[in-house]
């Protein structure tokens, strides 16, 4: 094979490198799927996490802009209480799948909510998972 064929069979296969990251990203999918059964099964509803829920609203609102508010925690919807921490499920908004929500709402906001559970003293936490399948087939894009 002549060094623009194996060039050529290279690129057609991709980089090394590429398909290492495609396979850490497979790994990691697999990691969060299983991690999110194993909280499912332990879920149980709670008014008491509602309760925390509803003023950990109510402050995150007095502090963001309405914009932020309604399209990254507003989404947001507490489930109950799974490993001694809130679950919250989080839901598409208009621009914005569930899948992004949540990203967004882990990545800018997560310490933040986090603290704010753990200084009420009932919970240890918070974990945002998407919601179960069957809710996220309305968003699928299908026309």
């Amino acid at each position: 094979m002549s060094g623009n064929e194996e060039r050529i069979e290279r690129a057609r296969r991709g980089s090394r490198r590429k398909r290492d990251l495609a396979a850490v990203e497979v790994l990691a999918a697999e990691t969060t799927r299983r991690r999110e059964q194993r909280l499912l099964a332990d879920l149980r509803p709670s008014a008491e996490a509602q309760a925390v829920w509803a003023e950990v609203r109510v402050q995150m609102q007095a502090s963001l802009s309405e914009f932020a508010f309604a399209t990254w925690i507003a989404p947001l919807e507490c489930r109950g209480v799974s490993r001694g921490a809130l679950y919250l499920a989080a839901h598409a908004v208009p621009g914005a799948p569930a899948h992004v929500v949540r990203a967004h709402a882990e990545r800018r906001y997560g310490h933040q909510l986090g603290d704010l559970v753990r200084a009420d003293g009932r919970f240890r936490g918070l974990f945002i998972m998407l919601p179960p399948v069957a809710e996220l087939e309305e968003e699928d894009g299908c026309l």
